[in-house]
């Protein structure tokens, strides 16, 4: 299938919900999620246009991560901790860097696989 410069928007909205979800399940199914993953990617490269879809994936899978995080760092010991329960978040610097590294590896990529279009 040829890609057309119009059809990136679609496949990356679809890779970035899904590299979403995959990041959220992630956190909490661990040990059920490389099934999930590799049916998530065969979904995606299965398609055309993948590259798209792939970049929509890591960018939505680093994203979700960061957002996770933050509210984590927030509410747990955090300004929006009104200390209605107790909860120890640990550090969590090295997860945002993760994290960040993951959603600026996907935007990179995005702004790259666009240009090159």
């Amino acid at each position: 299938m040829v890609e057309t410069r119009g059809s990136f928007a679609g496949p990356w909205l679809v890779g970035f919900a899904l590299g979403a979800a995959n990041g959220t399940l992630y956190l909490s199914l661990a040990m059920l999620m490389l099934p999930l993953i590799a049916a998530s990617l065969v979904l995606l490269l299965w398609r055309a246009p993948r590259l798209a879809s792939f970049v929509g994936f890591v960018a939505g899978w680093g994203f979700m991560w960061v957002v996770l995080f933050s509210r984590l760092a927030l509410t747990c010991g955090g300004p929006l901790d009104f200390g209605a329960r107790e909860c120890d978040a640990g550090e969590l610097a090295p997860w945002f860097m993760v994290a960040g590294a993951i959603l600026a590896a996907g935007l990179l990529e995005t702004v790259a696989v666009r240009r090159s279009r």
